[in-house]
C-alpha cells in the first residue's frame, strides 16, 4: 500500500527538488512515487510505493532534518 506524507514548508520547484534528492541519498528513490506541490499552501507531499514502517521512519527523518520542512503526521 502507498504511504502520502505531507510536508509543511514547500514552496517552489527547488524544494520538491531538494526533498528528491535527501530520499534518494537516504536509498529511498525507488520508493518514490510522486512528488508535488499544493499551489498556495506551503506544502507539498510525497507518495512513497509499498514502504516499511522503518521506510516511512527514514523518510520522515530526512525531510525533518533539511531545516525548513516539517512533514505532518
Amino acid at each position: 500500500m502507498d504511504k502520502k506524507l505531507l510536508i509543511k514548508g514547500m514552496h517552489c520547484d527547488a524544494c520538491l527538488n531538494l526533498i528528491k534528492m535527501e530520499l534518494a541519498d537516504a536509498g529511498l528513490e525507488n520508493n518514490i512515487k510522486e512528488i508535488k506541490l499544493l499551489d498556495g499552501q506551503q506544502r507539498g507531499f510525497v507518495t512513497l510505493t509499498n514502504p516499511s514502517e522503518a521506510k516511512i521512519i527514514q523518510a520522515i527523518t530526512a525531510i525533518n532534518a533539511l531545516g525548513p520542512y516539517q512533514v505532518e503526521i
